[in-house]
């Protein structure tokens, strides 16, 4: 201003703010230095109360007096006296706190400490059963059992120490059930065996056959028993202890029956005696007769009769005392001259037998050397055959024949053990064997159905190689095994062939899960709360899949772009927010539309309105001649860039999932129209010869020179599926453009 009033009032305000700003800026620093002084009194017992209250370990006591000693080391404060005093009632108090909180951690771990002490000396008195370590256990049991309580009341569980105790007392108990069930196993036994002697007399006093010897045994037996029995007697026993009476009052006349009869078998028994005798005395007789007439006596037939006269005298030995010795006498002086005379036939027998003998002797010696033989059946054959010789030989002195036979019989034994272990071992091998053909069965069964096609085949290839190596195994189940192995492997590369087709299917399947996890999100009566985040889930996870072609894919595109539509139609606030947000997304499309509709705004249509095709078209040869003719493309850069910028345009159209709607539809076809007239102005200005970018390349070439319309108007879907971000959304592109 050119005022110089105006002036001065302008410089005189501008003096009075700048004076209000420093003595503004001078009030703040004043304060700040005040701040300053305060927080640089109060630091040190900030940090002594942070100290406090967070400091931990076995060394907390003697820490808290060094802190508190240095509390009353700190200056007082001057100016502060209201926070020095809350400060100081926060440091006490909170000292306090933790002096409590050490000392019920120190008395909680006193009381562990005496819990795991006890626990310990319960556990060493575990292995003993004596009286004196469970009158010690249950002492120790209710000391644990008081600290336990008091740990788990204060909140300090011991689970580990607990679960020992219940070990240990576990153990005791098992002990003392122990002790309890042998007692009553014990008198349970004791019951049982004079039961069992009570049985028996009963049947020795029912039966007939019941011999003296018999009967006194069991009257011994009897007294033993009531008399080991006495006074201890208890409810079990003495029922028991009474039928035992009984039984000895009803044997005992049956026992004195028996010794009456045995008087009497002995006395006829002395009769018998004097026949023997006299029978002997007849031989004796014979033979003298025979020797003084000089002819030959029967000597086996002698020798068989002084044998039967022995084996009689022994089934009549038993007779009265006082007459047996004499009777045996006179029979024994008999017998002896018998066998005197028989003596040559004996010498003649003894070395028959010594010929067995040698015989036996000479089997033996085979026998032993074929012993350790492997060779299983030519040996087995053989012995049998010396088994037979064996048994065809004659009689042998008792003692050295009893020897050869224990020898004969643990060579045959020493081979035929071998051999029964060496088919064992055989049997054993097999069974090895068929083990690891079973487990490559096993490993190829479950190889069967991997997808994993190349590693499979190479593990399945090692699978027969490793097949060859193992050893043979039963004939039963030889054949059986090889077929169950083949046919795993025949099923595994039966599916390797069509790996291809079995791959595909699977991507479909799994497109075709996600597709339908959709449509019952479509489906649901009420918006679920996660929708939008279970929508952006499933389709990140298509998004991820593979690619797939063919008509199926082509379906379940549409059937997803149906699903997402409407989906995002019925529960439009559901996606506020997202890239499916209706509002948002009609907002985009205006955007993009408004984009492609700036690069040819201001420019005359490529052909009047009214023209028809054919004019439209010649009207552009025309003008593209024109052009080439004079060599120059003043707009070609600008309509490159335009080209470029509409193919950004659709692929960004092609992301968006648009809800079907009047609006959406206006404004697809007015981007389809911008579009077209885009390309309509490329086509004329691009040279002709070059190729268009990258993802157009030479197909978008041929189209503008065929006149089919701008180029990449028939990308497929698949080069865009349905897991793209909003591409199952998007319209087709043949109505949108």
């Amino acid at each position: 201003s050119t005022d110089a009033a105006v002036a001065r009032r302008f410089a005189a305000g501008a003096d009075a703010a700048r004076a209000r700003i420093m003595q503004r800026r001078g009030e703040i620093e004043a304060a700040c230095a005040e701040r300053r002084r305060r927080e640089e009194a109060l630091a040190s017992r900030e940090a002594l109360c942070r100290t406090v209250e967070i400091m931990e370990g076995d060394d907390l006591r003697e820490r808290l007096d060094a802190l508190e000693a240095e509390w009353a080391a700190l200056a007082p404060l001057v100016e502060y006296e209201v926070e020095g005093a809350e400060l100081a009632a926060r440091f006490a108090a909170t000292l306090a706190a933790r002096r409590r909180g050490h000392a019920r951690a120190v008395a909680f771990r006193e009381d562990r400490d005496a819990l795991d002490a006890l626990v310990v000396e319960a556990e060493g008195l575990s292995g003993e059963v004596d009286p004196t370590a469970v009158a010690r256990w249950r002492t120790l049991s209710r000391a644990a059992r008081a600290l336990v309580a008091r740990l788990n009341d204060a909140a300090q569980p011991v689970s580990d120490l607990a679960d020992r105790l219940a070990i240990v007392a576990a153990a005791f108990e098992a002990h003392e059930a122990a002790a309890r069930e042998a007692a009553a196993k014990a008198t349970q036994d004791r019951v049982e065996k004079l039961v069992r002697l009570a049985e028996r007399g009963k049947r020795a006093a029912a039966a007939d056959t019941v011999t003296l010897r018999e009967g006194e045994r069991l009257l011994r037996d009897l007294a033993a028993a009531i008399g080991e029995i006495g006074a201890r007697t208890t409810k079990e026993t003495r029922e028991v202890v009474a039928t035992l009476r009984a039984v000895q009052e009803q044997v005992t006349p049956r026992v004195q029956e028996l010794r009456d009869m045995d008087d009497w078998r002995r006395f006829a028994n002395v009769q018998q005696q004097e026949e023997l005798i006299a029978m002997a005395d007849a031989i004796v007789a014979s033979l003298k007769a025979e020797e003084e007439a000089g002819t030959a006596s029967d000597l086996a037939a002698t020798a068989k009769a002084l044998r039967e006269l022995h084996l009689r005298w022994q089934e009549v030995a038993a007779v009265p005392h006082h007459v047996g010795r004499r009777l045996w006498e006179r029979f024994k002086a008999a017998t002896d001259f018998i066998r005197s005379r028989c003596e040559v036939y004996y010498a003649a027998l003894r070395q028959e037998r010594s010929a067995n003998l040698a015989a036996q002797a000479t089997l033996v010696e085979q026998a032993e050397a074929l012993a350790d033989s492997t060779d299983w059946a030519r040996t087995a054959a053989r012995l049998r055959e010396l088994q037979k010789a064996w048994e065809d030989t004659g009689p042998a002195p008792r003692e050295a024949g009893r020897e050869l036979a224990r020898r004969f019989r643990a060579a045959c034994n020493t081979f035929f053990t071998g051999r029964r272990g060496a088919l064992s071992s055989q049997k054993k091998e097999w069974g090895e064997n068929l083990a690891r053909r079973e487990a490559l069965c096993e490993r190829a069964e479950q190889l069967a159905a991997s997808t994993d096609w190349d590693a499979t085949a190479s593990e399945l290839k090692k699978l027969q190689a490793e097949w060859k190596t193992i050893g043979p195994v039963g004939r039963e189940q030889r054949e059986a095994i090889w077929n169950r192995f083949r046919s795993a492997a025949d099923a595994f590369f039966a599916r390797y062939h069509d790996r291809h087709t079995i791959a595909a299917a699977e991507k479909v399947a799994e497109h075709a899960a996600l597709v339908a996890a959709l449509e019952d999100l479509a489906g649901l009566e009420e918006v679920p709360d996660d929708l939008a985040a279970r929508v952006q889930s499933l389709r990140t996870g298509l998004s991820n899949l593979p690619r797939v072609e063919g008509a199926e894919m082509q379906a379940l595109h549409e059937r997803w772009r149906i699903a997402l539509a409407a989906l995002v139609g019925r529960w439009s606030a559901a996606f506020a927010g997202t890239d499916l947000d209706p509002d948002a997304m009609h907002a985009r499309l205006e955007k993009l539309v408004a984009k492609v509709e700036q690069l040819v705004k201001g420019d005359a249509p490529v052909a009047a309105a009214s023209a028809s095709s054919a004019a439209s078209l010649a009207e552009r040869l025309r003008t593209a001649l024109a052009n080439n003719a004079m060599g120059v493309r003043p707009d070609e850069s600008r309509w490159r860039a335009a080209r470029k910028t509409v193919e950004q345009a659709e692929e960004a159209w092609r992301r968006l999932a648009l809800v079907p709607s009047d609006e959406t539809r206006a404004l697809a076809a007015r981007f389809a129209a911008a579009c077209a007239r885009v390309m309509e102005h490329v086509k004329l200005h691009v040279r002709p010869t070059e190729d268009f970018d990258e993802g157009r390349g030479g197909r978008g070439r041929r189209e503008r020179h065929a006149g089919g319309g701008r180029p990449g108007r028939q990308r497929s879907a698949r080069n865009q599926g349905p897991g793209a971000p909003g591409g199952a959304g998007r319209p087709t592109e043949a109505k949108s453009r």
